[in-house]
């Protein structure tokens, strides 16, 4: 073969060649090996934050509810009383929680200031009315609204005393408490609960049921 021939074809070989690696090189990757995996993006539910879902929890537990509505009252028979606290002692005044908890299986609602009557360790009644207002150690109290509780959770009331008589400063007239006698709000059916403290005559109060919300602001301290 004539070498200009040779020549001719391995250039055309050549050219070929560098053709045909050209197209490999250039061949795009497969779009699915671009989409973002399936980790990358997670759940919408994940995404939800906690704080909200707790938030939904607590304000269902117990409710401001309106007249009318299809939740039954608390009975007696459906609610434990308990001593929750004291608070600290102001201008001669003592004050102490207690708390009604729903112990049936559906949601029942309480309204308004519950019957108390102190007796002594003995058992004999000690005359000394508790009337309606708020005591001098708690910053506020609760509307006499309609207050729904949730199975297994708790409305709170508060009662007011003094250890000594006004305005002498003294314990003449008081007596020591032993029990309480506890009427939750609309019923006729007392609840007992034991208590002991120095009560002085013309200076017991009690407020209405409610959440504890409604008796401290947030920044409050409970202790």
């Amino acid at each position: 073969m004539p070498r200009s021939s040779s020549t001719a074809l391995a250039a055309v070989a050549l050219l070929l060649l560098l053709g045909a690696c050209g197209t490999v090189r250039g061949t795009p990757a497969p779009r699915a090996e671009a989409k973002p995996s399936s980790s990358s993006a997670p759940p919408r539910s994940i995404s939800k934050p906690t704080v909200a879902q707790s938030t939904t929890t607590t304000s269902s537990a117990v409710s401001s509810e309106p007249t009318g509505s299809s939740s039954p009252t608390c009975l007696p028979s459906d609610l434990r009383l308990a001593y929750a606290f004291s608070a600290q002692t102001l201008m001669q005044q003592s004050a102490a929680f207690f708390s009604f908890t729903n112990t049936d299986v559906r949601s029942c609602w309480l309204q308004g200031y519950p019957g108390v009557e102190a007796l002594t360790a003995s058992g004999s009644v000690i005359n000394m009315p508790f009337v309606r207002r708020v005591p001098y150690p708690i910053p506020m109290a609760p509307c006499p609204c309609r207050f729904t509780v949730a199975p297994g959770h708790l409305l709170y009331f508060a009662i007011g005393w003094s250890p000594v008589s006004q305005p002498f400063g003294n314990t003449a007239g008081c007596e020591t408490s032993g029990t309480l006698l506890v009427y939750p709000p609309n019923t006729t059916r007392q609840l007992t609960v034991s208590f002991s403290a120095l009560l002085c005559p013309n200076s017991e109060a009690v407020t209405p049921v409610g959440p504890i919300s409604g008796f401290y602001h947030a920044s409050h301290s409970l202790k």
